[in-house]
């Protein structure tokens, strides 16, 4: 049986999945450049986001591996891992974490490269938390800067590193989100696809 969603409740759920954009800590911070050579760290896991119990008890997770898994976002190789966005009877939802572990201190910046399925009618936006799976998740995408987040238009790889945050500690695990712009939920019924090439997390010190 299809379970069906209310749109109330993925509003709510997606107003708290993002929040402002850029986030306050970023917009305070003019960090340098991210030179050549600098550490990066890989991604040791990925999953899903928990996106609700459907009508016969069962768990409905809010991406579909089409792919590739997280080993193969390590390097810049035409090797990727593909997600797929959820059909709901609201409209489609992606939702899907890489978690990044002993991160070192200094200037966060996201590194990625990747595009979309054709005639992908969603952008697809970078959030982060230290908290794991989660709904709170701070913006690393600005949704008015196209070269911070895989935008529908990508039907070949796009790349950019973005800074995000700036941390002291000896080592940080950091939970990456990748998103749906969501927009005008009901009003798109493709379930596209996003395809990985790189993503890990480089450290300026």
């Amino acid at each position: 049986m299809t379970s069906r969603v209310p749109l109330t409740i993925l509003t709510a759920l997606f107003s708290l999945t993002c929040l402002a954009s850029p986030s306050t800590a970023a917009k305070q911070i003019k960090p340098p450049p991210l030179e050549g050579g600098a550490p990066c760290v890989r991604a040791t896991a990925s999953f899903p986001q928990f996106g609700s119990v459907g009508a016969e008890g069962d768990t409905i997770w809010w991406s579909t591996p089409c792919g590739g898994d997280f080993s193969s976002v390590s390097e810049s190789d035409d090797q990727w891992q593909c997600v797929q966005e959820v059909a709901t009877s609201s409209g489609t939802i992606l939702e899907h974490f890489w978690v990044f572990r002993n991160v070192p201190p200094g200037y966060q910046y996201l590194s990625f490269e990747g595009h979309v399925s054709p005639g992908s009618n969603d952008d697809f936006l970078f959030a982060y938390n230290e908290s794991g799976r989660g709904p709170l998740n701070q913006p690393i995408s600005n949704p008015l800067d196209a070269s911070t987040f895989i935008p529908k238009t990508a039907q070949t790889d796009v790349s950019n590193n973005v800074f995000f945050i700036q941390t002291t500690a000896p080592a940080t695990t950091f939970y990456i989100l990748l998103r749906s712009n969501f927009n005008q939920p009901g009003q798109d019924a493709s379930a596209d696809k996003v395809y990985i090439d790189r993503l890990v997390i480089c450290t300026q010190p």
